[in-house]
């Protein structure tokens, strides 16, 4: 063609997920995620946050995949109490919040999950000329 350009529509393939840790007053808290570094959270820290690539995404925009997640804490005389594993759903595109409620009582009813989803938000970049010339920030919309 001799117009010389190309235009290619791309999607994510990337979600985001966030891990509080409630409660958490001593040792480690440990975040296994299929296909992914341990993540670690260790007191005094309370949160780690990050964007991860899907192993598999097809071309729909609602894309969401269930991601077995292992959650245990590490006390810090290294006792370890094992807070379950669970099939989190993240969705293409969005900072899935989960909240890990740490209590330093029996593992019976010491432990609770809340989960909260947050849209991402999207930046538009325009180069014109080798210059950027527009930076706004717009929110993604949809789910």
């Amino acid at each position: 063609d001799d117009s010389k350009s190309v235009s290619i529509d791309m999607k994510k393939a990337v979600f985001g997920a966030k891990f509080i840790a409630e409660g958490l007053t001593e040792g480690v808290l440990t975040v296994k995620m299929h296909r992914t570094r341990d993540i670690l959270i260790t007191h005094p820290e309370a949160s780690y946050e990050n964007i991860f690539t899907f192993d598999k995404l097809s071309s729909t925009d609602n894309y969401s995949e269930k991601i077995n997640t292992v959650i245990s804490w590490t006390k810090a005389d290294g006792v370890v109490v094992p807070l379950g594993t669970h099939n989190i759903t993240f969705k293409r595109n969005v900072l899935t919040t989960v909240t890990i409620k740490v209590a330093d009582v029996t593992t019976e009813n010491g432990i609770g999950f809340e989960l909260e989803t947050t849209q991402m938000g999207a930046e538009n970049i325009t180069i014109e000329n080798g210059e950027i010339v527009n930076t706004n920030a717009t929110p993604e919309t949809g789910q």
